[in-house]
Parts: C-alpha cells; structure tokens; sequence
C-alpha cells in the first residue's frame, strides 16, 4: 500500500504506511484537514480515547528518545453545545460545530504539531519539541480561541470545552501513560 499524499483523500481507516504511521495524518493536517484516527461509525467512547491517542503517541515518543527532545500532548474534549435559537440536537449542528471547531483548532497551532481528531468530541494537539511552560501557553491561547460562539450557517450556537495536557518525559515515557494523564487531567476552561 503507497502512502498517501496531500493531494489524495485521507486513509481508510485501519490504513498504515510502512514508513511513517503518521504521514497520512500529516499530509493534511499541512493543508488544513483533519484527518480521522476512527472509522466513522466507531466512537470515541467505543474504541477508547486514551487507546487512539496511545497509539500515535508512542511513534512520536520514538523520535523524541532518539533525538532527545521534550514533548507534549493537549487533549482538547467539547463538553457541551449550546445552540441559540435552535436545538443542540437539531439534525447536523452538532456535526457541523465538530468540523468548524476542528479548523479553529489546526489553525491556532502550528502547522509541524499534528492535530488529531479522535472521535466524536474528542481532539488532541501534538506539541513537538514543547515542555510544560509551552504547553501551558498553549493551553491557554487555546482556551481563549476555542470556547465561545460558533456560528453555523445562520445559527449560533456555543461550546463549552475542557483542556488536559501532559509532557514527555516529566509525565511519562509510554503514550498510554500520557495519553491517560492528558484525558485525566481535563478541566473545564
């Protein structure tokens, strides 16, 4: 199987590249998109969050061992939509938000840290070379960009999100390690 390039539509899903597992997620991430670690019909809740994350953290973990840099990870997670004027439930509002607020997030990073949408309403933000101060900073611009008012075709609508993070090596060495502390340590923003 050739990887794909940023020019083609994101992997099925379960799809790997033999020479970076994370290329395919890169490659749109620099142009923009988000690129699913779970099939559509697979949630968060299902599959497992900290599992999805463990599992691209500990590629990434590899190269920061071998080149000897600090790492963090944010795991950014909507906790609730607030629609004005329409249903939070309405048909497609919260799809919609989901996609919107996945833009808002790649593009208040920058474009070498992998944004990863894990599922329903689950996302995490790979800070290479980033320790903790970094990833406090960034907690906090994120926090400031990403909760508030979204507006969805002609309705408004509000999200209510949570931040967690954790840091390579202080937290941990093994992604399923940071992954749980990221997820563990979410609070209300």
């Amino acid at each position: 199987m050739s990887c794909p390039t940023p020019t083609t539509d994101p992997p099925a899903a379960g799809a790997q590249c033999r020479d970076d597992p994370l290329r395919a997620t890169r490659a749109h991430d620099r142009r923009g998109a988000l690129a699913p670690l779970a099939p559509p019909e697979a949630t968060a809740e299902a599959v497992g969050t900290t599992a999805l994350l463990a599992a691209r953290l500990d590629r990434v973990i590899a190269e920061c061992r071998r080149f000897q840099t600090p790492m963090a990870v944010l795991s950014v997670h909507i906790d609730a939509i607030e629609s004005v004027g329409v249903a939070a439930d309405a048909p497609g509002i919260e799809s919609a938000i989901a996609v919107e607020f996945g833009h808002r997030l790649r593009g208040r990073v920058r474009t070498t840290d992998p944004v990863l949408w894990l599922g329903g309403r689950d996302y995490a933000v790979v800070l290479l070379h980033a320790g903790g101060p970094t990833a406090l900073l960034v907690r906090a611009r994120l926090a400031a960009a990403l909760a508030g008012a979204y507006r969805i075709d002609d309705r408004l609508a509000g999200v209510v999100i949570s931040i967690g993070h954790a840091v390579y090596p202080l937290d941990g060495t093994q992604g399923n390690v940071l992954a749980s502390i990221a997820v563990a340590e979410r609070r209300p923003v």
